[in-house]
């Protein structure tokens, strides 16, 4: 039997489309995988909107890795959060079973069959999410299979997470980007990206985090979340240092410093002023998939 604790994760952070993720020390999901004869599944905790069948993502990776196990999860990560609730249970699954049966996989070969396990679930291929729930804290990840390649930078960040309660459809998201920008829209996101990481290998959480408050898909996606302009600036004037969307969202994460307080209440605030319930809490950039038990 392994037991494994998979991470919430946060993904693009302004200008890294694809590329860049964050892993958060919560919320985050736990895994316990045996031995069985068959393909068994349990999904229990906020597993709203959560298949319970072989439609699920853990069912996929067991049938990707060519293993039967008995496989249960506790959902800590709600589904369509924007806080990458599947790549959790696509991560985690691949690492328990990996560990269950020495079946010897790489970082980067897990990560790979995790995306996998993904696109089989939404018909898209991104590993940035479940690169950071494997490698933990930010991560930049390119290619896939036999050409992928992901690094792990160990960047220390405090986050105000604020999940509002609407409804924002990941493939309506990704349809929403255009499918070509132009030079200056490239130069602009590719230089940010680029001072990005610069910026975390120097360990400057404050000037990584500014540099979050630009990116093209933010500005095509914040239509699908109501009042974020206004979202953002309140947080920005709390003290936040940088805002942006959580994947597709509806989650908006602000990274904050030791000594703010106050930055989710403002986020909460301005929902909640405009009729919208919402969620806020504060965590921190975090480690990996990690084993519990074995």
């Amino acid at each position: 039997m392994i037991r494994v604790r998979a991470p919430a994760t946060s993904a693009n952070l302004g200008a890294g489309f694809d590329v860049f993720a964050l892993a958060l020390k919560e919320p985050f999901d736990e895994i316990i995988v045996e031995e069985s004869d068959e393909i068994e599944l349990k999904v229990s905790g906020i597993s709203e909107g959560v298949p319970k069948d072989r439609r699920n993502v853990a069912w996929r990776i067991a049938e990707e890795l060519g293993v039967t196990a008995r496989i249960e999860i506790f959902k800590g990560i709600r589904a369509a959060s924007g806080l990458g609730s599947s790549a959790a249970t696509s991560a985690g699954v691949t690492v328990a079973l990996n560990e269950l049966y020495s079946l010897g996989l790489s970082k980067e070969e897990m990560i790979d069959i995790s995306a996998r396990g993904e696109e089989m679930i939404s018909g898209s291929y991104h590993a940035d999410n479940v690169s950071a729930a494997i490698l933990g804290y930010f991560t930049v990840v390119k290619g896939r299979g036999g050409n992928l390649r992901a690094v792990s930078i160990p960047l220390k960040l405090r986050v105000a997470v604020c999940l509002p309660e609407i409804k924002v459809s990941t493939l309506e998201a990704r349809r929403s980007l255009p499918e070509f920008i132009s030079l200056e829209e490239h130069k602009e996101d590719l230089s940010t990206a680029s001072m990005m990481v610069y910026e975390a290998l120097r360990g400057n959480a404050r000037r990584f985090s500014e540099l979050m408050n630009r990116g093209i898909a933010e500005r095509m996606r914040k239509k699908f979340i109501p009042f974020y302009d206004d979202v953002k600036r309140a947080a920005l004037e709390a003290g936040a240092y940088g805002v942006t969307i959580s994947g597709s969202g509806p989650a908006i994460i602000a990274v904050i410093s030791e000594e703010s307080s106050g930055v989710e209440r403002a986020m909460k605030e301005v929902f909640e002023r405009n009729g919208i319930s919402c969620e806020c809490f504060i965590t921190e950039s975090g480690e990996g998939v990690r084993i519990l038990e074995e």
